[in-house]
């Protein structure tokens, strides 16, 4: 059954995807980061043997990456592509994506998925 969240709970749930959000940009940060760290790119495999970075080359490569790593982040966090709006009837429990039809098959009106929970 489908129940209206209250305004705390609607704010709870923006601020656990918010941090979500976050979480996710700093990993991929990371990964990146991580990555420059250790893998060259793909001109370099073309005229050598190995794409890896050798353990006395790592420790020069270290700034570098941590300002790659930091960009890619702040790239993910701030240019996220838009989501599209899900809606949902909480009589028939019908979900579509929010074309501007506010009214279901089932007569009763769609409403933002985020302003509802299920118990």
């Amino acid at each position: 059954m489908w129940q209206k969240r209250t305004e705390q709970e609607i704010a709870e749930a923006r601020r656990q995807a918010s941090r979500t959000r976050k979480l996710f940009a700093i990993l991929f940060g990371v990964v990146v980061g991580v990555s420059f760290i250790f893998v060259r790119g793909r001109g370099w495999s073309l005229h050598h043997a190995s794409r890896y970075v050798s353990w006395d080359e790592m420790p020069s490569r270290i700034p570098v990456a941590l300002v790659v790593g930091l960009l890619a982040g702040w790239i993910i966090y701030r240019f996220r592509l838009p989501s599209r709006r899900t809606v949902i009837c909480p009589h028939c429990d019908k979900t579509k994506f929010d074309d501007g039809v506010r009214v279901c098959a089932c007569g009763r009106d769609f409403v933002d998925i985020e302003t509802v929970k299920w118990i």
